[in-house]
């Protein structure tokens, strides 16, 4: 090649070389734009075709002019989004909250959750009563249901002197508790927390008493006043009146009349007398009564209406002698409490009981299933001394369950007297 190139491939070379650095300043200045571009977060770039926000919210386009600013935010985006350089979009600004933080989205303070039901053990302490809100001692309480197995299981306690119960390890979760004395009860769902005592039934308003929804049956008599005593508890009664043989005679003659009774009341005076020497089939009455207990229901008779127990039930009680009207009147007797039932209702081993009336009947003995209440020294009219009497028994007919309950005193007088006798009493009525 000559050593002078001729002016045309000068040129030739010149243009390259001018073209080449035209790339070369190009290149430059994309790094530069990309490096503010990326300098930081408030400074982050937002590609839009081949715009380029700036840290001012105005735009430079890709020959590095300006372009005027909106209302959006700092890196070209709406308010509430952010730039994503990946795929050269804006986004939705995502809150990741505080762990930390007890408030919720509106800067309020959550509500602390309440006690979870749970699995594991609970227990449940209330408190039962009487239909007139009294209390309730030495029912029954059962707490029902199912654990969190689906097996099924059932807890029972008493309840103590003041109608107040205690039931432990019950499985968690909604159950059914159910109260029962006698003829009486009530039924109320329960919530049982693991870990916790459900304390709810021992408030007033929320203790359980059991309904008055019992049918009872008074036969008066000339020396008792079971409708005050009724009536006091606030419990509904029908009556046949003192001396109404012919009306006894019909009502005792009909087991389906009966049946409509839980409870039957045979006060002390009744007219036994009248219907068995009357126009009945007095062995048949007898029969229904008996028939009446089998059955699963109750009857309660005072003093002179021994005739009836004799009659029904000769194993229930061992009177003294076949003329067993030989209690003087007018004595007080300090008994022993030998039943755990009479313990828990008075606290103590002792009771007074009053007897009113001479000639009251003196029973001896009573023996399984039957259960004796009281037993004390019983003086005769003569001035004899009958140790050891039984003075209040209860019978549990093996068969259907029913109760029979005897006294050897009365309900009137000791009821206005305002002694152990009203305490016992009333707990009779809810024995039945």
């Amino acid at each position: 090649m000559n050593e002078k190139q001729s002016p045309h491939v000068l040129g030739k070379v010149f243009c390259m070389h001018e073209l080449r650095w035209k790339w070369v300043s190009l290149l430059a200045a994309l790094v530069l734009v990309m490096a503010a571009g990326c300098g930081s977060d408030a400074d982050s770039g937002d590609f839009e075709g081949n715009q380029v926000a700036d840290g001012d919210g105005g735009e430079v386009d890709g020959d590095g002019e300006r372009q005027p600013g909106d209302e959006s935010g700092l890196d070209g985006c709406e308010e509430g989004e952010q730039f994503n350089p990946i795929n050269g979009t804006c986004q939705p600004i995502e809150d990741e909250g505080d762990g930390d933080l007890d408030e919720d989205d509106e800067g309020e303070e959550e509500e602390e959750e309440g006690p979870v039901l749970g699995c594991g053990a609970g227990a449940l302490h209330g408190q039962a009563c009487t239909t007139d809100g009294t209390r309730l001692p030495a029912a029954t309480v059962t707490v029902s249901g199912q654990d969190c197995d689906g097996n099924s299981f059932e807890l029972t306690t008493q309840t103590d002197r003041d109608g107040v119960f205690m039931i432990e390890d019950i499985p968690g979760g909604q159950h059914n508790m159910t109260v029962t004395s006698g003829s009486f009860s009530a039924q109320r769902p329960v919530d049982i927390f693991e870990g916790r005592t459900n304390t709810d039934l021992l408030d007033d308003d929320d203790k359980v008493c059991v309904d008055g929804d019992v049918s009872i049956m008074v036969i008066e008599g000339s020396y008792d006043n079971v409708p005050q005593l009724l009536s006091g508890m606030q419990l509904d009664y029908d009556t046949i009146g003192i001396g109404d043989s012919t009306n006894l005679t019909y009502f005792l003659s009909d087991p389906e009349a009966m049946a409509e009774y839980d409870i039957i009341f045979f006060a002390c005076g009744s007219s036994f007398s009248n219907i068995s020497d009357g126009s009945g089939d007095f062995d048949q009455m007898m029969h229904n009564i008996r028939r009446f207990v089998e059955n699963g229901s109750s009857i309660y008779a005072s003093d002179w209406s021994s005739d009836y127990i004799q009659n029904t039930f000769p194993e229930a009680v061992d009177f003294y002698t076949d003329s067993p009207r030989v209690g003087d009147g007018q004595q007080t007797i300090d008994a022993d409490v030998t039943s755990p039932q009479m313990q828990t209702l008075l606290g103590r081993n002792t009771a007074e009981l009053y007897f009113n009336a001479g000639g009251w009947v003196v029973a001896t003995n009573a023996s399984s299933p039957s259960v004796v209440h009281f037993r004390g020294d019983a003086e005769k009219s003569n001035g004899e001394v009958v140790y050891g009497a039984a003075l209040l028994t209860t019978f549990t007919e093996p068969i259907g369950g029913g109760t029979v309950v005897y006294t050897s005193f009365h309900n009137n007088d000791q009821v206005d007297a305002g002694t152990d006798m009203h305490d016992i009493l009333n707990f009779l009525i809810f024995q039945l």
